[in-house]
């Protein structure tokens, strides 16, 4: 069933803004727009941390080591919002 004209002139707006901002990353993650520094921690979308090991500035590389894996990865900067999901709790 369709919604009656005046109705989805209101509605099919706000269904578009909110399917963005669900499917940006860029809009919805605390990584968007982030500049690393060595030392940094973030967290991988399967929850795995990282820490920042090195920025590789004139090319924009972000070289990145796994705490509870024997992995490196090595990320450009502004494709971090892709893996990354936001910095880990802070330990009490």
């Amino acid at each position: 069933m369709a919604l009656p004209k005046p109705l989805s002139d209101v509605v099919t707006p706000l269904q578009d803004l909110m399917r963005a901002a669900v499917e940006d990353r860029q809009v919805t993650n605390t990584v968007a727009n982030y500049i690393p520094k060595p030392g940094d921690e973030l967290v991988g979308d399967d929850r795995a941390i990282y820490r920042v090991e090195r920025v590789v500035s004139d090319q924009g590389i972000v070289v990145l080591k796994c705490l509870t894996r024997p992995t490196t990865i090595f990320v450009k900067q502004s494709e971090l919002a892709n893996y990354f999901i936001g910095k880990p709790a802070p330990k009490p």
